[in-house]
């Protein structure tokens, strides 16, 4: 396992899953290493591993990095900026680029996992997707950053005009962790965890399946 100082910031939503601890590895806090761990022990072999905002790929990691080892040409990385369209396409050749996603394409449709890191209005894509009828097994949102020092002296839900307004620090303005588990239960979904930045859910009907 890779050395990383926040590996271990994951909370299991229950002591059954406190296995998925032991699977942190990689770029952010360990999501490479859980995401391809879920995907297993659901039994989910094929199928569409999307990411948005991939863009972030070009000098970091993109987080399905390890999914895109495993399938590469079932890799869809969507990012609106061209030049980090253009850098993605010569950093992950195999992965189908575009710039944006109709929610009734075969991508979308024959999905594991969905990805939103978009550093602002993830949320709202999360709800329209989920609006639209898509379903994928495993979904991954990014939510505003826990450790973040004034993260609790904002309104929750984050009222929508302030989503993506960068602070002093870098960080944008996301909705928060329990506003995206109100969302996802609302659209059939279990929460199973979440760490500093990111919430996993899957469709209920498959959460016993990660029990051990």
């Amino acid at each position: 396992m890779s050395e990383n100082i926040f590996e271990k910031d994951f909370t299991p939503q229950c002591q059954h899953l406190a296995w998925l601890v032991e699977h942190l590895d990689g770029w952010q806090f360990g999501e490479q290493g859980l995401i391809p761990a879920i995907l297993k022990a659901l039994r989910l072999s094929k199928g569409f591993c999307i990411e948005f905002g991939a863009g972030d790929g070009v000098s970091l990691p993109i987080t399905i990095a390890e999914m895109y080892r495993q399938d590469p040409l079932a890799c869809v990385l969507v990012e609106i900026d061209e030049s980090r369209r253009e850098s993605l396409r010569s950093l992950y050749p195999l992965a189908t680029i575009l710039n944006t996603l109709n929610w009734d394409i075969k991508y979308i449709d024959e999905s594991n996992v969905v990805v939103i890191d978009i550093d602002g209005s993830d949320s709202v894509v999360m709800r329209e997707m989920l609006q639209a009828g898509v379903r994928p097994a495993l979904l991954v949102v990014e939510h505003f950053d826990r450790h973040y020092p004034i993260a609790t002296s904002f309104p929750d839900p984050i009222p929508q005009w302030m989503l993506g307004i960068k602070l002093e620090s870098g960080h944008a303005i996301q909705d928060t962790a329990e506003t995206l588990h109100a969302i996802a239960g609302k659209f059939g979904y279990e929460r199973i965890g979440f760490n500093r930045c990111n919430s996993f859910f899957v469709r209920r009907e498959l959460f016993t399946a990660l029990f051990r």
